[in-house]
C-alpha cells in the first residue's frame, strides 16, 4: 500500500513538470497538457477498462480537500504579490467595475445559459453561473507574457483575475448558503451579511499579517535563509484565521497580505516573491494533475454538445457584455475593449473551488452536482484553447501587440546609440534606458524611443512599454549595472533573452569571474568588453548591415572583412535579428544578412563586396 501511495505522488511531480516542459518546447499553454495528463491517469484509464492510475481520494482520503484549499491560497497570495497600483494608476474605477458590475453580469449570463441549455434546476445554475465568473491568473499571466500589449490593457486582466478569484470563491460559500433559505429576502439578507462580514474579516487579518511581515523583515528578526518558510508559515495562518473567524475569508485575507506586500516601500519582498512563483507553478501543475484525475469515467462521458454549447455563450456573449458594461464612459478606447473581451480564460480555482463545492451539493440531493465539475473543465478547456487562439490573434489585427523579438537596450552610450540605431533600420523595436539626461537626448536626436532612470529601478520597470520587446541587451560601462539588469529582467524574458557584454579585464589581465546563473549571455565574443568596442567606435568604425546572397555567402564576408568587422548579429530573411552570443556557434544562411562593427582600432575597412 505505502509503495503504491508513493508511486502515485511520484507519478503526479513527474506528470507535473513533464507537462510543463513539454508547454515550454511547443509553446502551448500548460494547462491544456496538465489536463490531459491528469484525464490519461484517471478517467482515461478507466474508459480503457482499467482501474485508476492515480486516484486523488483513495491517495489522500480526508486530507485532499483542506490540502487543495491550502494550495490556492499560496497560488492567489503569489497572485496578489504581483500586483501594484502603479499600473492600474487612473484605470482603478475599470478594475472595480470588472470585479463588481462586470462580475454579476457574467454571473447573470451563466446562470440562465445553465438552467436553458444545460437544464440545470435554478439553484445549480445559480452557483454554477456564479463559480464561472472567476478568470484565470495562472493561465492569463503566460499569455500576456506571450502577446505584451500595449498600454494598461495588460495590468488590467492580471488585477481583475487575481482580485475576482477570492471574491468568487466567497460568493460560492455564500450561495451555497442561501439555496435552503425560504424566500429571496432571507436569502439575500444571509448574502449581504456574508459578503460584509468576510470583506471585513479578509481586510483586517491580510493587512494584519502583512505589517507583521513588514516590520518582521525590516528589523532582521528573521534570518535570511528561513524567510521563505516563515513566509509560508504565516500564509497558512493567515488563510486558517481568517476561515475561522467568517468562511471562506481565507483567500480573501491571502490575496489582501499578497497586495499589502507588494505596495509596500518599508521591506524588500523580491526574494521571496521569486520564491512563491516557483512555488505557485509547482502548486497550479500538481492541482491540475490531482483534480482532472479525480474525474470518474461517468462523468466524463456526461459531456457532450451542450457543455460546449454553454461554453462558447459564456465567451461569446458572457464576457463581451460584462466588458461592455464594465468599460462603458471609461478612458478604454474601442481597441481596448475588445482586447480585454478577448481574454478571460477558466483556469485552477475555478475548478478546485467547483470540485470541492460539487461535494456539498451532492450531500445536499442536488443530483446536477455529478455533471457539475465536467461542465467546469470542459469550461476550462475550451476557454483556455479559444483565448490563446484569438488572444494574440486580435492583439496584433488591433494594433495592441507585435511579435517580442524587439530590444530593451540598458545604456544610451555611443555604442548603444549605434547599435539601437542599425536595428532600428534593419525594423526592430528598441527602447533605451539610461539615467543620464544628456545621453537621453543624445538617443532622442537619433530617433531612438527612450526611458531616463536606471534600468534597475524598480519604478523604471513597472513603467516600460516592452510592446513588441522580448530581448535585453546590456551594454552600460558598468559591470555590475549590467548583471544586476541581466537579473532583473531574467522573470520577464527568460534566461536565453537577456545579454551582456563581456566582463572587463582588470588592471593585472586577468578577468573577473561571475557565476554563469548571475548573468546573462555574453555578447559578440569575450574578447569584446565594452572598452574595446568603444575604441572601436571612437576611432571611426560604424554599424553596418551587409546581404548574403547566394554569390557572396559568409565565407566571402569573412574573407572580406576579416578582422575589421565585428559580427554582432544575424537578421534572418523574415528581418528578425538574432544576438551572437559566445554560448552558441553563429551562422548566417543566404537571404539572411549581417549586422556588424566594421572599421576603426587601425583596420582598413575594405571598399568593395556586399555593402548594404
Amino acid at each position: 500500500m505505502a509503495e503504491s501511495q508513493l508511486l502515485q505522488m511520484t507519478g503526479i511531480l513527474v506528470l507535473a513538470m513533464l507537462a510543463q516542459w513539454g508547454a515550454a518546447v511547443l509553446r502551448l499553454p500548460a494547462i491544456l497538457l496538465l489536463l490531459l495528463s491528469g484525464f490519461l491517469v484517471g478517467p482515461g484509464c478507466e474508459l480503457a477498462g482499467y482501474p485508476k492510475l492515480i486516484d486523488p481520494d483513495k491517495l489522500l482520503g480526508p486530507l485532499l480537500f483542506p490540502i487543495i484549499s491550502l494550495a490556492v491560497a499560496v497560488v492567489l497570495f503569489e497572485g496578489g504579490l504581483s500586483l501594484t497600483f502603479a499600473e492600474i494608476a487612473g484605470l482603478r474605477n475599470v478594475v472595480w467595475r470588472l470585479v463588481t458590475i462586470g462580475g454579476l453580469v457574467t454571473w447573470g449570463v451563466g446562470t440562465v445559459a445553465a438552467h436553458l441549455i444545460l437544464g440545470f434546476g435554478w439553484p445549480v445554475s445559480l452557483l454554477l453561473g456564479q463559480l464561472l465568473i472567476v478568470t484565470g491568473p495562472t493561465v492569463i499571466g503566460p499569455l500576456l507574457r506571450f502577446v505584451r500589449p500595449s498600454g494598461s490593457v495588460g495590468a488590467i486582466l492580471k488585477w481583475e483575475g487575481i482580485v475576482i478569484d477570492p471574491i468568487g470563491a466567497m460568493l460560492a460559500v455564500l450561495v451555497l448558503r442561501a439555496l435552503p433559505m425560504p424566500d429571496l429576502q432571507s436569502a439575500l439578507f444571509v448574502t449581504m451579511l456574508g459578503v460584509l462580514q468576510t470583506v471585513i474579516v479578509g481586510i483586517g487579518v491580510g493587512a494584519a499579517a502583512a505589517a507583521l511581515i513588514v516590520v518582521s523583515l525590516k528589523r532582521f528578526w528573521i534570518p535570511d535563509v528561513l524567510q521563505n518558510g516563515m513566509i509560508l508559515m504565516l500564509i497558512a495562518v493567515t488563510y486558517c484565521a481568517a476561515n475561522l473567524l467568517a468562511n471562506e475569508a481565507g483567500l480573501f485575507a491571502v490575496t489582501v497580505l499578497g497586495i499589502a506586500l507588494a505596495n509596500q516601500e518599508h521591506a524588500t519582498v523580491t526574494h521571496i516573491a521569486e520564491f512563491k512563483e516557483n512555488l505557485s507553478i509547482l502548486l497550479v501543475s500538481v492541482l491540475f494533475i490531482v483534480l482532472a484525475s479525480r474525474l470518474g469515467s461517468a462523468e466524463f462521458e456526461a459531456v457532450g454538445a451542450r457543455s460546449l454549447l454553454f461554453a462558447a455563450v459564456m465567451i461569446l456573449v458572457a464576457r463581451p457584455l460584462s466588458i461592455a458594461v464594465s468599460t462603458w464612459r471609461s478612458s478604454l478606447n474601442w481597441r481596448e475593449r475588445v482586447f480585454l473581451a478577448s481574454m478571460a480564460p477558466r483556469g485552477i480555482v475555478a475548478a478546485a473551488v467547483t470540485s470541492i463545492f460539487a461535494m456539498h451539493l451532492s450531500r445536499a440531493g442536488y443530483h446536477e452536482s455529478a455533471e457539475l465539475v465536467p461542465t467546469v473543465f470542459v469550461m476550462i478547456v475550451v476557454s483556455v484553447i479559444f483565448y490563446s487562439a484569438a488572444a494574440p490573434l486580435v492583439a496584433r489585427l488591433l494594433g495592441l501587440s507585435a511579435p517580442p523579438t524587439g530590444f530593451l537596450i540598458a545604456g544610451a552610450n555611443p555604442l548603444a546609440l549605434a547599435i539601437g540605431k542599425a536595428l532600428q533600420e534593419a525594423g526592430a523595436t528598441v527602447l533605451l534606458v539610461d539615467r543620464e539626461p544628456l545621453a537621453i537626448r543624445s538617443a532622442r536626436l537619433q530617433g531612438l524611443p527612450t526611458k531616463l532612470g536606471s534600468i534597475i529601478s524598480r519604478y523604471v520597470q513597472e513603467n516600460l512599454e516592452l510592446s513588441g520587446i522580448g530581448r535585453l541587451l546590456a551594454l552600460t560601462p558598468n559591470q555590475e549595472a549590467n548583471t544586476l539588469a541581466d537579473i532583473s529582467f531574467v522573470r520577464t524574458f527568460g534566461r536565453e533573452n537577456v545579454f551582456q557584454l563581456s566582463v572587463n579585464a582588470s588592471a593585472e589581465g586577468r578577468h573577473e569571474r561571475i557565476d554563469d546563473d548571475m548573468q546573462g549571455r555574453i555578447l559578440f565574443g569575450k574578447e569584446w568588453t565594452y572598452a574595446q568596442l568603444m575604441s572601436r567606435i571612437s576611432n571611426g568604425a560604424v554599424v553596418r548591415r551587409t546581404p548574403l546572397t547566394a554569390k557572396f555567402t559568409l565565407a566571402d564576408y569573412h574573407a572580406q572583412y576579416g578582422a575589421a568587422a565585428i559580427p554582432l548579429f544575424v537578421v534572418d530573411k523574415s528581418g528578425v535579428p538574432t544576438p551572437i552570443a559566445t554560448d552558441h556557434a553563429w551562422d548566417a544562411t543566404e537571404s539572411s544578412s549581417v549586422l556588424a562593427l566594421i572599421g576603426g582600432d587601425g583596420e582598413q575597412e575594405p571598399l568593395t563586396g556586399g555593402k548594404s
